[in-house]
């Protein structure tokens, strides 16, 4: 499949109101009436300026890329290639994601990823992100389920030459979990890295379905789990600071280092986990990890400035 816009932008948009199918594949053993539904890997959806995917779904996903794995995506995927990639899914089922996003994306400028439903927004399989000058922003909100997930056991790669922002909030479980392999799974960061809370309209599913209301990123609020704890299984690299604010616990699997900032990590509620090493380069930068319960830290880890 190949559809290209060679001075323009591409825009997908998909509205499903009818019932659930079932045997066809994917997670949770169909396609689940998607707003936005693409087959396979072997898919090019590429423009010059901004692509803009838009799902909405009733009773099941809202975007679903990549139903089957025929094999690579190397060089297929989703390309902006001087703008921006905005996806945005919305599903009114307490059973079903927002947005399950399988596919590599590549921006010259900013990614941004939404999704909100029973379950928020998955990151697996070849979904490598790419934003060359600009940002990478995350978003998920759920009532069942975590509301952000990575499920690359191969490798989740998100590479941004500005900031990379992760927001989400679980009314259920875990807002934000990762596949447990550390193995090939990175952030790397131009600019910042940040964990911060999600909004969307209203607690109604329906409702939000019905206005097209979509998660948003909320600074003001703390990256929520509700339940079973926040869990992060990537090497985290930062230019400047990594800002961690979690409510609900959080653990972090892999080492964390910013080039000329600082590192905090903190959680209002329950404890920090922390299983690797915490590094600062510049001088005159700190490290401050911070929890209402209790700190832990696995084996013989360090935590280093350049003081």
């Amino acid at each position: 499949t190949y559809f290209r816009s060679y001075n323009g932008a591409l825009s997908l948009s998909g509205y499903a109101y009818g019932s659930a199918s079932s045997g066809y594949g994917g997670y949770g053993g169909g396609i689940a009436g998607a707003g936005i539904a693409i087959e396979e890997a072997r898919v090019v959806l590429m423009a010059k300026n901004n692509v803009t995917i838009t799902g909405v779904s009733s009773q099941g996903t809202g975007v679903y890329s990549m139903i089957f794995d025929y094999g690579t995506a190397t060089n297929l995927g989703v390309t902006s290639q001087s703008g921006s990639v905005l996806v945005k899914g919305l599903s009114g089922s307490t059973s079903y994601f927002g947005t399950y996003w399988r596919l590599p994306t590549l921006a010259a400028n900013n990614i941004t990823i939404t999704g909100a439903g029973g379950y928020g927004l998955c990151n697996e399989f070849y979904s490598s992100l790419n934003a060359t000058s600009g940002d990478i922003n995350l978003i998920g909100y759920s009532t069942t389920a975590a509301a952000l997930w990575f499920n690359a056991s191969s490798g989740y790669n998100i590479n941004a030459g500005g900031n990379v922002i992760f927001s989400a909030k679980s009314m259920a479980e875990k807002g934000i979990d990762s596949s447990t392999t550390i193995t090939n799974n990175s952030v790397t960061a131009g600019g910042s890295v940040t964990f911060q809370g999600a909004t969307i309209a209203s607690s109604s599913l329906a409702t939000n379905v019905l206005n097209s209301s979509f998660a948003a990123a909320d600074s003001a609020a703390r990256l929520l789990s509700t339940s079973g704890g926040n869990y992060f299984g990537g090497a985290i690299s930062a230019g400047s600071d990594v800002n961690v604010a979690s409510t609900g616990s959080i653990t972090f699997a892999g080492a964390i280092s910013s080039t000329t900032g600082s590192v905090s990590v903190t959680d209002s509620s329950g404890h920090v986990t922390l299983s690797n090493n915490i590094t600062t380069s510049a001088a005159s930068k700190s490290i401050l990890v911070q929890s209402y319960g209790s700190i832990l830290i696995s084996g013989t880890k360090t935590l280093t400035t350049n003081n």
